[in-house]
């Protein structure tokens, strides 16, 4: 094997060591990118909000049917001991689906009122900063 070839196959392996670096750090990216909810949210907010409906609606378990039982049929499943009692709780207020879609609305529309208030006044922040330590005038950029 000749020097040549032997200075051939180093540079190569140089090369292939900086493209291995530069590779692993986009697939550390890629991964990073793929892993973050927030980039779903953000690039698809309507097929989130779908699939948050969805899952609610899966998660949440149903109702049990509430079954009125006369005295026999008490004293005929006390016997096979089947019988469970639980204590009647009050009913809540019940809330139709509007009002809760009403409030998830006003709860959006405040967060972002909120985060809109929350930039305003930082940025209003940095200008008065500026302002004060220029004898009233703001800096130029």
């Amino acid at each position: 094997m000749s020097e040549s070839t032997a200075d051939s196959i180093r540079q190569r392996m140089r090369e292939v060591r900086c493209e291995l670096g530069e590779d692993v750090e986009e697939f550390v990216e890629s991964a990073r990118t793929i892993t973050d909810w927030h980039y779903y949210v953000e690039r698809y907010p309507w097929v989130c909000i779908g699939a948050a409906l969805a899952l609610g609606y899966v998660v949440v378990p149903r109702r049990m049917p509430i079954i009125n039982l006369d005295a026999d049929a008490v004293l005929e499943l006390a016997k096979k001991k089947q019988l469970v009692i639980k204590p009647e709780k009050k009913n809540p207020e019940k809330r139709s689906w509007r009002a809760g879609a009403a409030s998830l609305l006003a709860n959006a529309a405040l967060k972002g009122a909120m985060t809109y208030m929350r930039h305003r006044a930082t940025n209003d922040s940095s200008d008065n900063f500026f302002a004060s330590s220029n004898g009233g005038k703001k800096a130029k950029a």
